[in-house]
């Protein structure tokens, strides 16, 4: 007896491109952090030690008290700022 022959595979549509994440919305426990240094941009910031993204920088950090780093990437050259973060309102991070 003959073996049926395999279905064939449903055809597969074009890879659509994933759309663009939204901007996250803060929760409760987070709050929007911006950081804009002068002069130029692509200055390293760092929380805790972990690199949040150069500047400029528009991201969520958890609400309190920080201490924000910003790093010249070329010079090595390293400033710190203290800033509030509260819940519902963004903290704005400036030489």
């Amino acid at each position: 007896e003959p073996e049926p022959e395999p279905e064939p595979e449903p055809p597969t549509a074009e890879a659509t491109p994933e759309p663009a994440p939204a901007v996250p919305t803060p929760t409760a426990t987070t709050a929007f952090l911006f950081v804009n240094w002068a002069p130029g941009d692509g200055h390293e910031v760092y929380l805790r030690g972990e690199l949040l993204g150069v500047t400029p920088l528009r991201t969520q950090v958890p609400v309190g008290t920080h201490l924000i780093v910003i790093r010249d990437p070329q010079s090595g050259e390293e400033w710190s700022r203290r800033t509030e973060v509260v819940k519902g309102m963004p903290a704005v991070v400036r030489p």
